[in-house]
């Protein structure tokens, strides 16, 4: 008889909801089960260092943000690692020359070279500091 009054819970009405595994929480298709703290959290993670990063989980795109500081790239193959290699592939970088760079970076500016892969990039200071440079970076992709 109980078994006859137990409903499937909805938005609307109360009852009985399963609990999404993590594989239906990726996809984000199932309107039938309820999605626990654990798995909100799952996937998430955060380094706050001078050379850390932010990882949203899959179920929100896997959108990886990081920064770092580093020294100039010194030749074709002198390659620069992100903190995090990219899961996929790295969207975008931006460098900003840090003002102890060797002579002052006045008649400097800092550019990436090339992001290599997911995992590393070149970066060259340009101007009258080429050889000397210690910049930040920012990338992101997922």
């Amino acid at each position: 008889y109980v078994a006859k009054k137990v409903m499937q819970a909805t938005e609307y009405v109360a009852g009985i909801a399963g609990i999404a595994s993590i594989n239906q929480v990726n996809a984000g298709a199932d309107d039938a089960t309820i999605v626990t703290p654990k798995k909100l959290k799952w996937g998430f993670s955060f380094s706050p260092t001078q050379n850390g990063y932010f990882c949203f989980p899959s179920w929100l795109g896997g959108f990886l943000l990081q920064w770092g500081f580093v020294y100039e790239s010194q030749g074709a193959t002198d390659y620069r690692g992100f903190n995090v290699p990219f899961p996929n592939a790295c969207f975008g970088m931006v460098m900003s020359l840090e003002a102890s760079t060797q002579g002052g970076f006045g008649s400097g500016y800092g550019f990436v070279t090339q992001v290599v892969d997911r995992t590393k990039f070149l970066w060259s200071v340009g101007g009258s500091l080429s050889g000397g440079g210690y910049g930040y970076y920012w990338a992101w992709g997922n």
